[in-house]
């Protein structure tokens, strides 16, 4: 749901492959411009309003019916580079970075493997593929 053309809320479900949790988030995704360059930011919001991670699973719930809600604050930051003489397009600077509420060894190495190739996804997308066959 759009708010503005700034603020939306996002509803999505993530099923793990290996182990069968399914990861549900519901988040506000946002964006500002900053002096130099601009900000996007993603803040769970858990409608189970527990402290930082709701585990829901029966002693009788197989593993494919494990469900998580997390609690996590994601931010990109897009810096402008400047401008180089002698090249008409300028380019910026991606960091990325933020905080996952009591999440395991095992949540942290998903989500870097997520970010990998969320980036390369991206840079396909923006740049082109840069290899070719």
């Amino acid at each position: 749901q759009r708010f503005e053309n700034d603020v939306v809320v996002v509803r999505r479900k993530i099923k793990h492959t290996v182990d069968g949790w399914v990861h549900h988030t519901i988040y506000l995704l946002f964006r500002t411009k900053t002096p130099d360059g601009h900000l996007v930011c993603i803040r769970d919001m858990n409608p189970e309003d527990t402290e930082d991670f709701n585990l829901m699973m029966g002693k009788s719930t197989p593993p494919s019916q494990c469900v998580i809600w997390s609690k996590a604050f994601i931010w990109w930051k897009f810096t402008t580079l400047p401008e180089v003489e002698g090249q008409r397009i300028r380019g910026f600077e991606v960091e990325y970075g933020g905080s996952l509420g009591s999440a395991t060894e095992a949540d942290a190495a998903f989500w870097m493997r997520e970010v990998l190739v969320l980036a390369l996804r991206w840079e396909n997308l923006v740049v082109g593929p840069l290899l070719t066959f």
